[in-house]
């Protein structure tokens, strides 16, 4: 009997360590969507239906339309969304140059985004 007891409140202390401490990541509906668009001004760009500056300016509107939250998830967003936008400068200077050195950053730091989010890797 003894050990049943002590089973069902380590079983419950877990479940309370869970609640409390946030399994996931915790995003508004709007700032999830904000991220959202970024992922998919990126994914235009990559396959071509949307110019560098077309996804900059998204990018840039993403980045402002995302509302400050508990924690530092909105921060973190932030962050995804700015490396996002620096990773796609950086490869239409690049290529504007006459070299192609691919697109594997851009790539890259839109997986970390769609990561953060909970959306499918590229």
């Amino acid at each position: 009997m003894k050990k049943k007891i002590q089973v069902i409140i380590c079983i419950l202390t877990v479940l309370l360590a869970a609640a409390f401490t946030g399994c996931g990541t915790r995003l508004s509906r709007a700032n999830a969507d904000t991220g959202k668009a970024a992922v998919n001004a990126v994914d235009q760009f990559l396959d071509g239906n949307l110019s560098a500056t077309s996804a900059l300016n998204t990018l840039e509107s993403c980045y402002d339309s995302v509302t400050d939250e508990d924690g530092s998830n909105s921060t973190y967003l932030r962050a995804c969304i700015s490396n996002a936008s620096t990773a796609v400068f950086e490869h239409a200077v690049v290529q504007t140059s006459g070299m192609d050195y691919g697109d594997a950053n851009v790539v890259d730091k839109r997986n970390d985004l769609a990561e953060f989010l909970g959306m499918a890797k590229r």
